[in-house]
């Protein structure tokens, strides 16, 4: 099911640099960390960034961004770097593990609404972000766990 729901090019240009497709960083800007967070805008039409995260930043600090969308009983969509469960964070900033592709809308916060708007849009952003990725559904922070992706994202 299509929404008519399109992904906003940045979307595009955040994931390439997230990857890693972008050596070269222009004067200035930022580096991204291991995650970059996307949402659907004011009306529903596009799918927007709405964060990147800073190399220091880990799980914990992801896990925080995205309670608090569900607290709003907003959906979110999230490119996350998944390290091997051997690999520290915090100890390995840089380096780079196998993409996730998370549809977060919290079973609790989110209504039926929100919930069909971010199922029925994901094609659109999968279609922005072209890369094999590992697709994860999280509808609970108990499901949301460092351990769940780096599980769905074994070679």
């Amino acid at each position: 099911m299509a929404s008519g729901v399109q992904a906003n090019g940045e979307c595009t240009t955040v994931f390439e640099k997230l990857k890693g497709s972008f050596q070269v960083k222009d004067e200035g800007e930022e580096e991204i960390g291991r995650f970059v967070i996307m949402k659907l805008n004011k009306n529903n039409s596009e799918i927007i960034v709405e964060y990147k995260s800073k190399p220091e930043e880990t799980f914990d600090d992801f896990l925080a961004l995205m309670d608090a969308a569900a607290k709003a009983g907003e959906g979110r969509y999230a490119f996350y770097d998944v390290l091997k469960p051997d690999q520290d964070e915090k100890a390995h900033i840089g380096a780079k593990g196998d993409m996730a592709m998370i549809v977060w809308c919290s079973d609790e916060e989110c209504g039926i609404k929100q919930k069909i708007l971010y199922a029925s849009s994901k094609g659109a952003l999968k279609k922005a972000c072209t890369d094999s990725v590992n697709e994860f559904q999280a509808n609970d922070l108990a499901d949301l766990t460092l351990e769940a992706l780096q599980s769905k994202c074994k070679r």
